[in-house]
């Protein structure tokens, strides 16, 4: 017999929504604004910021830097401050037409295309203004559309037919061969892994173009830095673009769009074989990904109680100042009807002892054990593991 407990209705919501997402945010584009929002929450945490294209959003999410043009036709690079909500020109930058910035690892710097007096170059300011300068000044190969490469030794760069491995000093060194052929354009994204040995790109693919109007479809492949191999990570058949990795290293947002709508729309993706698409945010394009947003600390807490609900539970723990605090989960038998998709707290189902005369359902064989909450970046515990 099982038995079903009284709770409140905001109870009941706990169970369905705490830690059930990976936090994580994301800058992008929507119509004729730079937005912001979160995995964890997209729908309830849309932000549209400033006019403006090229978003990026800093290492630390705090603030997004972008290209506002005018109605002169002049293109500038702004960074927007999300917490207070406005939006300011970078000064010091000398000419006119600058796009699609990018971040340093730590933050501190914002590198661009820059227009100079004849040629595109690309070059670099403190993200709170000043000491503009030139990175391939005195290089003969000229390159564009840089991902910064996270250990801070340069960037990933390109010339529309080979990538290039681009040195603080200006250095320009041309990386292996690629094992195929490449139809790059001048704002093609690069997005180089967390651990720095791979990036992810967009590129155009002839053999797919469309027999009536000779359009040819994006879509985004992976290169391995050190060998320059090259393989394709999007399916056929899915338009994909301007690729950010997720700091876990294993998946990846991109821009494409609704086959039903035709709308711009965000994906989500693992690198795994066999792996698709996810819809994350329609009327969106151009992702970017905080890679370094303050995560919150795992916690070790002693398990002293269950409350049953349907299928559901909240699982009770003790702090180690000896507070006692809650995390809603749900069961094999509830998770039957969520997609695939869908995440969920993972935890060992075997905490969870259903009895119908005792007032815990608690598994008394595990009541008093040490368990370890692995949180996200806004504190949702997304699994509970015992200690060993």
């Amino acid at each position: 017999m099982i038995k079903f407990r009284k709770i409140s209705i905001f109870a009941c919501l706990v169970l369905s929504t705490t830690g059930l997402a990976f936090s994580q945010t994301f800058s992008y584009q929507s119509e004729e604004f730079i937005a912001v929002s979160n995995l964890s929450d997209v729908k309830g945490a849309i932000r549209q910021l400033s006019k403006g294209n090229d978003p990026c959003i800093s290492p630390d999410g705090t603030k997004v830097a972008f290209t506002e043009s005018d109605e002169a036709g002049d293109r500038r690079i702004a960074i927007h401050d999300i917490a207070k909500g406005n939006s300011s020109l970078i000064e010091g930058i000398p000419g006119k037409n600058e796009f699609m910035p990018t971040w340093s690892p730590d933050g501190k710097s914002i590198f661009f295309n820059h227009f100079g007096e004849s040629d595109w170059l690309f070059a670099s300011v403190d993200a709170a203004g000043g000491n503009f300068k030139i990175i391939n000044k005195d290089s003969k190969q000229k390159v564009c559309a840089a991902g910064a490469i996270p250990n801070g030794e340069g960037w990933l760069c390109q010339d529309m037919e080979s990538f290039y491995l681009l040195k603080p000093n200006g250095e320009v060194k041309a990386l292996p061969k690629s094992n195929i052929s490449l139809s790059l354009s001048m704002p093609s994204w690069i997005s180089v892994s967390p651990d720095g040995k791979t990036a992810l790109f967009e590129m155009a693919v002839e053999e797919e173009a469309d027999p009536d109007d000779g359009y040819m479809p994006n879509a985004v492949f992976q290169i391995d830095i050190a060998s320059g191999k090259i393989k394709r990570i999007t399916p056929k058949g899915v338009e994909a673009s301007h690729p950010s990795w997720l700091p876990n290293g294993s998946e990846f947002l991109f821009g494409g769009f609704d086959k039903k709508t035709s709308e711009p729309t965000i994906y989500r993706m693992s690198l795994e074989k066999g792996a698709s698409p996810t819809l994350v945010i329609t009327n969106a394009s151009s992702p970017t990904v905080a890679s370094n947003e303050p995560q919150a600390a795992d916690q070790t807490a002693t398990y002293v109680n269950c409350i049953w609900y349907a299928g559901s539970a909240q699982l009770v723990f003790k702090d180690e100042n000896g507070a006692e605090f809650q995390v809603g989960v749900m069961t094999k038998e509830q998770r039957a009807g969520m997609g695939e998709d869908e995440p969920y707290v993972k935890f060992p189902e075997e905490m969870i002892e259903v009895r119908a005369t005792d007032d815990s359902d608690a598994n008394p064989k595990l009541v008093g054990k040490k368990f370890i909450l692995k949180k996200d970046a806004s504190g949702g515990v997304i699994e509970i593991t015992q200690t060993k």
